[in-house]
Protein backbone atom coordinates (compact mmCIF):
# COMPACT_ATOMS: atom_id res chain seq x y z
CA UNK A 1 0.00 0.00 0.00
CA UNK A 2 1.32 3.45 -0.96
CA UNK A 3 2.02 5.92 1.85
CA UNK A 4 1.62 9.71 1.65
CA UNK A 5 2.76 12.25 4.22
CA UNK A 6 0.20 15.06 4.54
CA UNK A 7 1.69 18.26 5.90
CA UNK A 8 -0.82 19.72 8.32
CA UNK A 9 -3.73 18.26 10.28
CA UNK A 10 -6.23 21.14 10.40
CA UNK A 11 -9.82 21.03 9.20
CA UNK A 12 -8.91 22.20 5.69
CA UNK A 13 -6.84 19.02 5.21
CA UNK A 14 -9.61 16.64 6.37
CA UNK A 15 -11.02 15.94 2.87
CA UNK A 16 -7.49 15.06 1.72
CA UNK A 17 -7.15 12.33 4.35
CA UNK A 18 -10.62 11.04 3.50
CA UNK A 19 -9.82 10.96 -0.23
CA UNK A 20 -6.62 9.00 0.40
CA UNK A 21 -8.53 6.43 2.42
CA UNK A 22 -11.14 6.03 -0.33
CA UNK A 23 -8.48 5.12 -2.90
CA UNK A 24 -6.50 2.85 -0.58
CA UNK A 25 -3.55 5.15 0.20
CA UNK A 26 -2.07 5.12 3.70
CA UNK A 27 -1.64 8.57 5.30
CA UNK A 28 0.77 10.08 7.81
CA UNK A 29 -0.36 13.28 9.53
CA UNK A 30 2.68 15.53 9.91
CA UNK A 31 2.13 18.31 12.44
CA UNK A 32 3.27 19.73 15.73
CA UNK A 33 1.25 18.36 18.69
CA UNK A 34 -2.11 19.97 19.31
CA UNK A 35 -5.84 19.48 19.18
CA UNK A 36 -5.92 19.00 15.42
CA UNK A 37 -8.94 17.22 13.89
CA UNK A 38 -7.05 15.17 11.30
CA UNK A 39 -4.94 13.16 13.73
CA UNK A 40 -7.80 10.68 14.11
CA UNK A 41 -8.24 10.48 10.31
CA UNK A 42 -4.62 9.48 9.64
CA UNK A 43 -3.17 5.98 9.68
CA UNK A 44 -0.03 7.31 11.39
CA UNK A 45 1.01 10.52 13.09
CA UNK A 46 4.41 12.21 13.00
CA UNK A 47 4.78 15.05 15.50
CA UNK A 48 7.07 17.16 13.34
CA UNK A 49 7.27 20.88 12.61
CA UNK A 50 6.20 21.20 8.96
CA UNK A 51 8.28 24.38 8.55
CA UNK A 52 11.47 22.40 9.34
CA UNK A 53 12.49 20.84 6.01
CA UNK A 54 15.32 18.75 7.48
CA UNK A 55 13.02 17.26 10.12
CA UNK A 56 10.34 16.42 7.56
CA UNK A 57 12.96 14.84 5.28
CA UNK A 58 14.22 12.65 8.15
CA UNK A 59 10.67 11.54 8.87
CA UNK A 60 10.00 10.85 5.20
CA UNK A 61 13.04 8.60 4.99
CA UNK A 62 12.20 6.84 8.25
CA UNK A 63 8.64 6.22 7.13
CA UNK A 64 9.57 5.31 3.52
CA UNK A 65 7.01 7.80 2.20
CA UNK A 66 5.92 7.44 -1.43
CA UNK A 67 4.62 11.01 -1.59
CA UNK A 68 4.33 14.29 0.31
CA UNK A 69 1.49 16.77 -0.12
CA UNK A 70 -0.93 19.19 1.53
CA UNK A 71 -3.78 21.49 0.53
CA UNK A 72 -4.95 25.03 1.21
CA UNK A 73 -1.99 25.72 3.51
CA UNK A 74 0.78 28.25 2.85
CA UNK A 75 2.72 27.27 5.96
CA UNK A 76 4.27 24.27 4.23
CA UNK A 77 5.11 26.01 0.95
CA UNK A 78 8.74 26.76 1.77
CA UNK A 79 9.53 23.12 2.62
CA UNK A 80 7.52 21.07 0.12
CA UNK A 81 10.07 21.49 -2.68
CA UNK A 82 13.19 20.67 -0.63
CA UNK A 83 11.38 17.69 0.89
CA UNK A 84 10.13 16.18 -2.37
CA UNK A 85 13.52 16.73 -4.02
CA UNK A 86 15.37 15.05 -1.15
CA UNK A 87 12.96 12.11 -1.02
CA UNK A 88 12.89 11.83 -4.83
CA UNK A 89 9.09 11.89 -4.96
CA UNK A 90 6.86 14.04 -7.20
CA UNK A 91 6.47 17.67 -6.23
CA UNK A 92 7.55 21.21 -7.04
CA UNK A 93 11.28 21.95 -7.29
CA UNK A 94 13.05 23.42 -4.26
CA UNK A 95 13.60 26.67 -6.17
CA UNK A 96 9.85 26.96 -6.78
CA UNK A 97 9.19 26.51 -3.07
CA UNK A 98 11.55 29.34 -2.24
CA UNK A 99 10.09 31.73 -4.79
CA UNK A 100 6.45 30.90 -4.01
CA UNK A 101 6.82 31.29 -0.24
CA UNK A 102 8.35 34.78 -0.19
CA UNK A 103 6.28 37.61 -1.66
CA UNK A 104 9.35 39.73 -2.46
CA UNK A 105 11.25 36.97 -4.27
CA UNK A 106 8.03 36.08 -6.04
CA UNK A 107 7.63 39.64 -7.31
CA UNK A 108 11.26 39.71 -8.42
CA UNK A 109 10.70 36.48 -10.36
CA UNK A 110 7.58 37.96 -11.97
CA UNK A 111 9.52 41.03 -13.07
CA UNK A 112 12.23 38.88 -14.64
CA UNK A 113 9.65 36.64 -16.30
CA UNK A 114 7.71 39.44 -17.98
CA UNK A 115 4.63 38.93 -15.82
CA UNK A 116 2.32 41.93 -15.56
CA UNK A 117 2.41 42.84 -11.86
CA UNK A 118 2.30 45.93 -9.64
CA UNK A 119 5.38 48.13 -9.19
CA UNK A 120 7.12 47.16 -5.95
CA UNK A 121 10.12 47.78 -3.70
CA UNK A 122 11.81 46.00 -0.81
CA UNK A 123 11.61 47.84 2.53
CA UNK A 124 13.85 46.97 5.46
CA UNK A 125 13.56 50.23 7.40
CA UNK A 126 11.24 53.16 7.94
CA UNK A 127 13.52 55.18 5.66
CA UNK A 128 12.82 52.68 2.86
CA UNK A 129 9.08 53.14 3.40
CA UNK A 130 9.44 56.92 3.40
CA UNK A 131 11.32 56.73 0.09
CA UNK A 132 8.62 54.46 -1.35
CA UNK A 133 5.96 56.94 -0.24
CA UNK A 134 7.80 59.74 -2.06
CA UNK A 135 8.37 57.86 -5.31
CA UNK A 136 5.41 55.49 -5.68
CA UNK A 137 1.76 56.15 -6.44
CA UNK A 138 -0.80 55.87 -3.62
CA UNK A 139 -2.63 53.86 -2.47
CA UNK A 140 0.18 51.48 -1.47
CA UNK A 141 0.03 47.89 -0.29
CA UNK A 142 2.38 46.99 2.57
CA UNK A 143 2.91 43.24 2.95
CA UNK A 144 4.68 40.83 5.23
CA UNK A 145 6.41 38.50 2.78
CA UNK A 146 5.88 35.19 4.60
CA UNK A 147 2.31 35.29 5.95
CA UNK A 148 -0.88 33.82 4.53
CA UNK A 149 -4.62 34.29 4.67
CA UNK A 150 -4.28 38.08 4.12
CA UNK A 151 -2.45 38.43 7.45
CA UNK A 152 0.19 41.15 7.56
CA UNK A 153 -1.22 42.89 4.48
CA UNK A 154 -2.38 46.51 4.65
CA UNK A 155 -3.75 49.05 2.20
CA UNK A 156 -2.32 52.50 2.92
CA UNK A 157 -3.67 55.80 1.64
CA UNK A 158 -1.11 58.08 3.30
CA UNK A 159 2.61 57.99 4.19
CA UNK A 160 1.67 57.85 7.88
CA UNK A 161 -0.46 54.76 7.31
CA UNK A 162 2.38 53.14 5.37
CA UNK A 163 4.82 53.68 8.25
CA UNK A 164 2.38 52.18 10.75
CA UNK A 165 1.70 49.25 8.43
CA UNK A 166 5.45 48.63 8.06
CA UNK A 167 5.76 48.11 11.82
CA UNK A 168 2.69 45.86 11.91
CA UNK A 169 3.88 43.77 8.96
CA UNK A 170 7.35 43.38 10.45
CA UNK A 171 5.85 42.33 13.80
CA UNK A 172 4.14 39.26 12.30
CA UNK A 173 6.97 38.26 9.95
CA UNK A 174 10.01 36.06 10.43
CA UNK A 175 11.87 38.16 7.85
CA UNK A 176 13.58 41.50 8.43
CA UNK A 177 12.06 43.02 5.27
CA UNK A 178 8.64 43.60 3.77
CA UNK A 179 7.40 44.47 0.30
CA UNK A 180 5.68 47.71 -0.67
CA UNK A 181 3.75 47.75 -3.92
CA UNK A 182 1.38 50.05 -5.75
CA UNK A 183 -2.31 49.35 -5.48
CA UNK A 184 -3.90 48.23 -8.75
CA UNK A 185 -7.50 49.34 -9.27
CA UNK A 186 -9.84 46.70 -10.60
CA UNK A 187 -11.79 43.64 -9.58
CA UNK A 188 -10.19 40.78 -7.65
CA UNK A 189 -10.15 37.44 -9.45
CA UNK A 190 -8.19 34.22 -9.34
CA UNK A 191 -7.03 31.19 -11.26
CA UNK A 192 -6.90 27.67 -9.88
CA UNK A 193 -5.08 24.90 -11.70
CA UNK A 194 -2.70 21.97 -11.67
CA UNK A 195 0.57 21.27 -13.50
CA UNK A 196 2.08 17.84 -14.09
CA UNK A 197 5.37 17.31 -15.90
CA UNK A 198 5.22 20.79 -17.39
CA UNK A 199 1.65 20.43 -18.69
CA UNK A 200 -1.34 22.41 -17.45
CA UNK A 201 -4.03 19.85 -16.62
CA UNK A 202 -6.65 22.57 -16.22
CA UNK A 203 -7.01 26.29 -15.56
CA UNK A 204 -10.09 27.64 -13.80
CA UNK A 205 -10.45 31.46 -13.86
CA UNK A 206 -12.86 32.69 -11.20
CA UNK A 207 -14.26 35.91 -9.80
CA UNK A 208 -13.54 36.56 -6.12
CA UNK A 209 -15.94 37.74 -3.44
CA UNK A 210 -14.16 39.91 -0.87
CA UNK A 211 -14.54 41.13 2.70
CA UNK A 212 -12.96 44.47 3.57
CA UNK A 213 -10.51 44.21 6.47
CA UNK A 214 -7.04 45.77 6.50
CA UNK A 215 -7.17 44.79 2.83
CA UNK A 216 -9.71 43.01 0.62
CA UNK A 217 -9.88 39.43 1.93
CA UNK A 218 -11.18 36.63 -0.35
CA UNK A 219 -14.27 34.99 1.15
CA UNK A 220 -15.72 33.25 -1.87
CA UNK A 221 -15.30 32.41 -5.53
CA UNK A 222 -17.47 31.85 -8.56
CA UNK A 223 -17.07 30.54 -12.08
CA UNK A 224 -17.55 31.24 -14.93
CA UNK A 225 -16.03 34.72 -15.04
CA UNK A 226 -18.54 37.53 -15.30
CA UNK A 227 -16.36 39.17 -17.98
CA UNK A 228 -15.08 36.54 -20.42
CA UNK A 229 -13.01 39.17 -22.27
CA UNK A 230 -10.25 38.64 -19.69
CA UNK A 231 -9.90 34.88 -20.17
CA UNK A 232 -7.14 34.91 -22.80
CA UNK A 233 -5.06 37.45 -20.85
CA UNK A 234 -5.55 35.47 -17.63
CA UNK A 235 -4.20 32.35 -19.28
CA UNK A 236 -1.21 34.20 -20.71
CA UNK A 237 -0.26 35.89 -17.43
CA UNK A 238 -0.82 32.75 -15.32
CA UNK A 239 1.33 30.63 -17.63
CA UNK A 240 4.09 33.26 -17.49
CA UNK A 241 3.84 33.40 -13.70
CA UNK A 242 4.04 29.62 -13.34
CA UNK A 243 7.11 29.54 -15.56
CA UNK A 244 8.72 32.42 -13.63
CA UNK A 245 8.27 30.54 -10.34
CA UNK A 246 9.39 27.19 -11.84
CA UNK A 247 6.17 25.53 -10.66
CA UNK A 248 5.62 21.92 -11.67
CA UNK A 249 3.97 18.74 -10.35
CA UNK A 250 1.71 20.70 -8.03
CA UNK A 251 -1.65 22.41 -7.80
CA UNK A 252 -1.48 26.18 -7.97
CA UNK A 253 -3.50 29.15 -6.82
CA UNK A 254 -3.11 32.59 -8.34
CA UNK A 255 -4.55 35.94 -7.19
CA UNK A 256 -5.29 38.44 -9.96
CA UNK A 257 -6.57 41.95 -10.49
CA UNK A 258 -8.65 42.55 -13.60
CA UNK A 259 -7.60 46.11 -14.37
CA UNK A 260 -8.54 48.56 -17.10
CA UNK A 261 -5.31 47.86 -18.98
CA UNK A 262 -5.24 44.09 -18.46
CA UNK A 263 -4.71 41.31 -15.96
CA UNK A 264 -2.22 41.80 -13.12
CA UNK A 265 -0.78 38.89 -11.15
CA UNK A 266 -0.72 39.71 -7.45
CA UNK A 267 0.51 36.41 -6.01
CA UNK A 268 0.87 32.78 -7.05
CA UNK A 269 1.69 29.74 -4.98
CA UNK A 270 2.28 26.05 -5.58
CA UNK A 271 -0.58 24.67 -3.56
CA UNK A 272 -4.34 24.44 -3.94
CA UNK A 273 -6.48 27.38 -2.91
CA UNK A 274 -8.72 27.62 0.14
CA UNK A 275 -12.14 29.28 0.62
CA UNK A 276 -13.92 26.51 -1.29
CA UNK A 277 -11.60 26.58 -4.31
CA UNK A 278 -10.75 22.88 -4.11
CA UNK A 279 -14.45 22.02 -4.16
CA UNK A 280 -14.99 24.40 -7.08
CA UNK A 281 -12.06 22.89 -8.97
CA UNK A 282 -13.62 19.46 -8.58
CA UNK A 283 -16.97 20.75 -9.85
CA UNK A 284 -15.29 22.58 -12.75
CA UNK A 285 -13.35 19.49 -13.87
CA UNK A 286 -15.85 16.79 -12.93
CA UNK A 287 -13.38 15.05 -10.58
CA UNK A 288 -12.74 14.50 -6.89
CA UNK A 289 -10.07 17.19 -6.65
CA UNK A 290 -8.72 16.03 -3.29
CA UNK A 291 -8.19 12.61 -4.83
CA UNK A 292 -6.31 14.25 -7.70
CA UNK A 293 -3.96 15.96 -5.23
CA UNK A 294 -3.15 12.61 -3.62
CA UNK A 295 -2.64 10.90 -6.99
CA UNK A 296 -0.45 13.77 -8.19
CA UNK A 297 1.82 13.34 -5.15
CA UNK A 298 2.30 9.69 -6.13
CA UNK A 299 3.20 10.50 -9.73
CA UNK A 300 0.14 8.95 -11.38
CA UNK A 301 -0.67 10.20 -14.88
CA UNK A 302 -3.69 12.45 -14.29
CA UNK A 303 -4.46 13.40 -17.88
CA UNK A 304 -7.28 10.86 -18.30
CA UNK A 305 -9.08 12.23 -15.24
CA UNK A 306 -9.26 15.73 -16.69
CA UNK A 307 -10.77 14.69 -20.01
CA UNK A 308 -14.33 15.35 -18.83
CA UNK A 309 -16.10 18.66 -18.30
CA UNK A 310 -17.85 19.32 -15.00
CA UNK A 311 -20.70 21.64 -14.12
CA UNK A 312 -21.24 24.91 -15.96
CA UNK A 313 -21.23 27.16 -12.87
CA UNK A 314 -20.47 27.04 -9.16
CA UNK A 315 -20.07 29.33 -6.14
CA UNK A 316 -18.22 29.04 -2.85
CA UNK A 317 -19.07 31.34 0.04
CA UNK A 318 -17.30 31.49 3.40
CA UNK A 319 -19.66 31.75 6.37
CA UNK A 320 -18.83 34.45 8.93
CA UNK A 321 -20.00 35.65 12.31
CA UNK A 322 -20.73 39.35 12.97
CA UNK A 323 -19.94 38.94 16.70
CA UNK A 324 -17.40 37.41 19.07
CA UNK A 325 -18.57 35.05 21.80
CA UNK A 326 -19.43 31.47 22.74
CA UNK A 327 -21.52 29.63 20.16
CA UNK A 328 -24.67 28.02 21.57
CA UNK A 329 -25.98 26.69 18.28
CA UNK A 330 -26.57 27.19 14.55
CA UNK A 331 -30.10 27.52 13.24
CA UNK A 332 -31.52 27.10 9.76
CA UNK A 333 -28.94 24.48 8.77
CA UNK A 334 -31.50 21.70 8.45
CA UNK A 335 -32.83 22.87 5.09
CA UNK A 336 -32.45 20.90 1.85
CA UNK A 337 -28.94 19.90 0.82
CA UNK A 338 -28.15 17.99 -2.36
CA UNK A 339 -24.97 16.94 -4.17
CA UNK A 340 -25.13 20.35 -5.89
CA UNK A 341 -25.78 22.44 -2.75
CA UNK A 342 -24.16 21.94 0.64
CA UNK A 343 -23.26 23.83 3.80
CA UNK A 344 -20.58 22.67 6.22
CA UNK A 345 -19.34 24.15 9.47
CA UNK A 346 -15.95 24.00 11.18
CA UNK A 347 -17.39 25.16 14.52
CA UNK A 348 -19.93 23.59 16.88
CA UNK A 349 -21.85 24.45 20.05
CA UNK A 350 -19.52 25.43 22.87
CA UNK A 351 -16.79 26.83 20.61
CA UNK A 352 -15.50 30.36 20.90
CA UNK A 353 -16.12 32.22 17.63
CA UNK A 354 -14.86 35.62 16.52
CA UNK A 355 -16.31 38.45 14.50
CA UNK A 356 -14.76 37.97 11.07
CA UNK A 357 -11.51 39.82 10.39
CA UNK A 358 -9.49 37.20 8.44
CA UNK A 359 -9.69 33.63 7.18
CA UNK A 360 -8.89 32.17 10.62
CA UNK A 361 -12.31 33.43 11.79
CA UNK A 362 -14.41 31.49 9.30
CA UNK A 363 -17.19 29.31 10.70
CA UNK A 364 -17.99 27.29 7.59
CA UNK A 365 -18.75 27.43 3.89
CA UNK A 366 -21.47 26.91 1.31
CA UNK A 367 -20.82 25.30 -2.07
CA UNK A 368 -23.44 25.43 -4.84
CA UNK A 369 -23.34 24.21 -8.43
CA UNK A 370 -25.88 24.97 -11.15
CA UNK A 371 -26.38 25.17 -14.88
CA UNK A 372 -25.68 28.90 -14.80
CA UNK A 373 -23.97 31.45 -12.58
CA UNK A 374 -27.10 33.37 -11.60
CA UNK A 375 -28.83 30.25 -10.23
CA UNK A 376 -25.74 29.20 -8.27
CA UNK A 377 -25.44 32.66 -6.70
CA UNK A 378 -29.16 32.75 -5.88
CA UNK A 379 -29.01 29.39 -4.08
CA UNK A 380 -26.07 30.56 -1.97
CA UNK A 381 -27.88 33.78 -1.00
CA UNK A 382 -31.02 31.89 -0.01
CA UNK A 383 -29.10 29.37 2.09
CA UNK A 384 -27.04 32.07 3.82
CA UNK A 385 -30.16 34.14 4.57
CA UNK A 386 -31.85 31.29 6.44
CA UNK A 387 -28.83 30.54 8.67
CA UNK A 388 -28.45 32.17 12.08
CA UNK A 389 -26.15 31.91 15.10
CA UNK A 390 -27.08 31.65 18.77
CA UNK A 391 -24.21 33.34 20.61
CA UNK A 392 -23.43 34.36 24.18
CA UNK A 393 -21.45 37.55 23.58
CA UNK A 394 -20.86 38.37 27.25
CA UNK A 395 -20.65 35.66 29.90
CA UNK A 396 -23.84 35.50 31.91
CA UNK A 397 -25.66 37.96 29.64
CA UNK A 398 -27.71 35.33 27.85
CA UNK A 399 -27.81 33.97 24.32
CA UNK A 400 -28.91 36.11 21.39
CA UNK A 401 -29.60 35.43 17.73
CA UNK A 402 -27.37 36.83 15.00
CA UNK A 403 -27.40 36.51 11.20
CA UNK A 404 -24.71 34.57 9.39
CA UNK A 405 -22.73 36.73 6.99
Amino acid sequence: MKKVMILGAGYTQAPLYEAARRIGVRTVAVSIPGDYPCFHLADEVSYTDITDADAVIREGRRLHADGVTSCGLDLMMSVIGPVTEALKVPGPPAEASLLASDKLRMKEAFAKGGVRTAAFVRAQSQKDVETAAETMRFPLMVKAVDQNGSRGIFRCDTPEEALRAFELARSVSRRDYIVVEEFIAGSLAGAEGMIQNGEFLFLMPNDTETFRGTTDIPVGHVFPLANSDYKADIEEQVRKAAAALRLDNCPFNCDLILGEDGVYVIEMTGRSGANGLMELAGIFCGVDYYEMIIRLSLGEDLRPYFANQGKAAAVSHILKSPVTGRLAGIGGADGPQTPDVSAEFNVSAGDEIRAYTNCADRIGQIIAAASNRADAERVVREMTDRLYLMVEVNEGAGVNRYPVL
